[in-house]
């Protein structure tokens, strides 16, 4: 079936659910620890039971699809406000039309006054809300000035709290569905990140500025000709077997069947940076296995481990039947072959095996195919020796390795002391110890964010700066004196010491912002008056092959599957709607409606009448 095919399936499962639920009064039955389940089919014609082959293994993607794991797009029109008069009075059409409303719907005294003011823009904010992001969690927001707009730039702006929808055309309507996030903060316009000078001004998004208020489930279908209460009860206890998490302080099972067809997963805590992975297991998960067939499928697995060209499925399928395979996979890392023992190692990283700590923290250093897939891995461990293998790859010299494992670090444990930070006014600024050549680091997607590393790291002598009312400027003795021109209250003048983090720090004390920040530490770099160099979203690239030395005309290998999300960018890569991983593109998968909260479109009106009192 096709992905247009699976979405419809699921479509239609959903809505026949959501109508027996709120036609019906009684349901069939309870499952204990399962939900509810709405009985479809006898479960006497189950065709699992009548099988061609009684002794034979069936896995769980032999009968089910997945659902909810493609990145759903969520958008609304929104106002931009503390503009330096670049901004615009929008023009008459649908998206003014919305605003108002939304404006007047929520106390907004004199909408049209407001929009004509230059300071202020209409925009069209858009967001891709991850598969499996749960109620309360973050994420990058896009600002878009719209094409008729005569929004000349949207640097320095700031958009007001919005309310996004999953928004669709049909018949020529537009149609809204419930409110999905929210989204608010300072606008990085996509002119910050390049270095071109005709670079775009009228895009940008926030870091971080999207809020989930709803969390977004992601699960199984099971295809029609298997569908049966049996079924799903079948497949839930296979997978509940194997994995289970931790829900409202109790261990659970991940898996609960809603109906004869629809099962929800929960994430375990190992694979909430890697969903594409655990649902790749879960599929290659034994639903059904005879006496003998269990130890006849680990044999041939393990032989597969030792074969390059099938060795990553066969360890997929070794870390779905957990505990059992775990000596399997343990002597695929005394293997030769690096894409062998990296493939062993992966799988018992989200096993928890503490054992591929130090093997994943050599293949990142020496190889870059895998390097993205091998930080990721350890960033779901919990050892100690993950930890280690990481702090080890912050003194690596390559810098998308060092940066990397900050990133799975600060995922792993924000307050891990060897990556401590601090929030500063608009961003956050980190300081990370390392031997190899010294960088500052800029962040491109999840939060306004500085990391610098090296030892006292400092600019050097003679260092100076001119531009957007600032000067930096060396006045010996390892000080810096700066001014910033035509702040409120009149210039500031401040001295500190050359070190490179002081110099982020009293900038940021005096107003100076994440995107002016990144111009002036740009313009050192180019002038050589840095130590080190300055880089932005400097990850591993995930399109990296590894040239087999097998086989003569063998093609290179590349990791399969959906990539993780530690490192992806959704602005920018848009791996996020072409990728073709295992998911479906539903309009709405929500199991229950969730509950829509206040307008946080009320603090604009609060905003406008504390600006007004203050003009």
């Amino acid at each position: 079936m096709d992905a247009s095919g699976d979405e419809r399936t699921v479509n239609r499962l959903l809505d026949r659910r959501r109508f027996l639920i709120a036609g019906t009064a009684s349901l069939t039955g309870t499952i204990s620890g399962c939900g509810y389940l709405i009985r479809g089919k006898d479960s006497d014609a189950d065709p699992l039971s009548v099988a061609e082959d009684p002794d034979s293994t069936r896995f769980i993607g032999e009968i089910a699809g997945t659902w909810g794991t493609r990145f759903s797009q969520v958008q609304s029109v929104g106002l931009v406000t503390n503009l330096k008069e670049t901004g615009s009075d929008p023009p008459a059409d649908e998206l003014r039309t919305r605003l108002i409303n939304e404006m007047k719907i929520n106390k907004v005294m004199n909408p049209n006054e407001i929009l004509a003011d230059p300071s202020t823009s209409l925009v069209v904010v858009r967001g891709w809300l991850p598969p499996g992001i749960q109620k309360g969690d973050s994420y990058d927001i896009e600002v878009v000035v719209p094409p008729r707009s005569k929004t000349a730039s949207l640097r320095d702006g700031t958009l007001m709290p919005t309310q996004l929808r999953r928004t669709e055309r049909r018949g020529g309507e537009l149609h809204q569905g419930h409110v999905s996030s929210s989204a608010a903060g300072a606008i990085l316009v996509d002119s910050i990140f390049s270095e071109e000078s005709d670079s775009n001004e009228s895009r940008g998004r926030i870091l971080g500025g999207g809020v989930a208020v709803q969390s977004r489930p992601i699960g199984l279908y099971i295809r029609d000709e298997s569908g049966s209460v049996s079924a799903s009860l079948l497949v839930a206890s296979a997978i509940n077997r194997r994995f289970d998490t931790f829900k409202d302080g109790s261990k659970t099972g991940v898996a609960t069947p809603k109906d004869n067809r629809i099962i929800e997963l929960l994430v375990p805590r190992a694979y909430r940076l890697n969903i594409g992975r655990y649902l790749a297991v879960i599929r290659n998960l034994p639903f059904r296995e005879s006496n003998g067939s269990r130890q006849v499928l680990m044999t041939q697995l393990e032989s597969e481990l030792r074969e390059p060209v099938v060795a990553e499925q066969a360890a997929k399928k070794l870390e779905a039947l957990g505990e059992a395979a775990v000596p399997i996979l343990l002597r695929g890392l005394t293997v030769d072959n690096p894409e062998i023992r990296f493939y062993a190692a992966e799988s018992l990283a989200y096993m928890g095996e503490v054992q591929a700590a130090s093997v994943l923290g050599e293949i990142a250093a020496t190889n870059p195919a895998f390097r993205w897939h091998a930080i990721t891995a350890l960033a779901s461990m919990d050892d100690v020796e993950a930890g280690v293998a990481l702090s080890n790859l912050l003194h690596h010299p390559n810098i998308e390795t060092r940066y990397g494992s900050f990133r799975a670090m600060f995922a792993r444990s924000p307050q891990d002391p060897t990556i401590a930070g601090k929030r500063l006014s608009s961003f956050y600024l980190h300081s990370v110890v390392s031997d190899s050549e010294p960088f500052v680091h800029f962040s491109r997607v999840r939060r306004p964010e500085i990391v610098v590393f090296g030892h006292d790291q400092r600019v050097r002598s003679g260092f100076l700066y001119v531009g957007q009312g600032l000067t930096v400027k060396a006045i010996g003795e390892g000080r810096l004196d700066i001014t910033l021109y035509g702040a409120s209250g009149g210039d500031q003048k401040v001295v500190c010491s050359d070190r490179v983090s002081d110099l982020i720090e009293t900038l940021s004390g005096m107003g100076v912002t994440y995107g002016k920040m990144l111009a002036m530490f740009r313009t050192a770099e180019r002038e050589g008056q840095l130590q080190g160099k300055v880089a932005v979203h400097a990850v591993p690239n995930p399109k990296r092959r590894y040239d087999r030395e097998s086989t003569e005309g063998q093609e290179a290998a590349m990791h399969q599957g959906p990539l993780p999300d530690l490192f992806n960018d959704s602005q920018r890569e848009r791996e996020w709607q072409t990728s073709s991983g295992t998911g479906l593109s539903e309009a709405d998968l929500e199991m229950v409606d969730g509950e829509e909260k206040v307008s946080t479109l009320q603090q604009m009106g609060d905003f406008f009448k504390i600006k007004k009192r203050t003009d």
